[in-house]
């Protein structure tokens, strides 16, 4: 089997997979985004313009009260611009989750400093002590430099969250729609995933 069946094939079971009622799609889609996230992003941003130096998968954000964490989908870093966007994917409406994008922004509003040092509290108690001495190794340099500007970005299917919380707190994030992401990938030429990733995302946001 050839390099374009194998890409057929992955994303034909994509598509018809996310229709199974247990299948969580943005645990297996989210790898396919991994190279256009620079572009997406920078397109966001328009004129200010992102261009990430570091991206971070699964970052862990400290819970209230324990050294417990909840995750989000990517941290990303534009160095020279000092600025920092905490970023969700979301395929499905239904797993939207108003307690985590309150998390978001409550962390969006602090420095990175004290990010940093909510990690080293969760690295104290887990198990897995040497991949967080890596996440460390990884951002604590950002906290030494100046203040970071913070972000939080939903790239989600509509163009808008219909949660109360969500359209209570409108002016403290973004979203990307699926539509405005089929636009960027339609745009980017000779690339079968962009194309496949495309068709998928258009099939989700109808």
């Amino acid at each position: 089997m050839n390099t374009e069946k194998t890409i057929n094939m992955i994303f034909e079971n994509l598509t018809d997979w996310s229709n199974i009622p247990k299948y969580q799609l943005e645990r297996r889609i989210d790898i396919f985004f991994t190279p256009y996230l620079e572009t997406i992003i920078n397109h966001h941003y328009g004129e200010k313009g992102f261009h990430p130096d570091l991206i971070i998968p699964e970052f862990p954000l400290k819970k209230d009260c324990s050294n417990r964490s909840s995750n989000i989908d990517y941290f990303l870093c534009d160095f020279e611009r000092a600025h920092i966007c905490l970023l969700e994917l979301k395929t499905n409406k239904k797993s939207f989750d108003p307690v985590q994008l309150r998390n978001m922004i409550d962390a969006s509003l602090n420095d990175v400093a004290m990010i940093v040092n909510n990690i080293r509290k969760i690295k104290k108690t887990t198990r897995q002590k040497e991949k967080y001495k890596k996440l460390i190794e990884k951002i604590e340099s950002i906290s030494d430099q100046k203040r970071y500007l913070m972000d939080v970005v939903y790239i989600y299917p509509d163009k808008e969250i219909e949660d109360e919380y969500a359209q209570n707190s409108k002016d403290k994030y973004s979203v990307i729609s699926f539509d405005c992401i089929a636009i960027i990938l339609e745009n980017i030429k000779n690339d079968l995933i962009a194309q496949k990733l495309c068709s998928l995302i258009k099939g989700i946001s109808k």
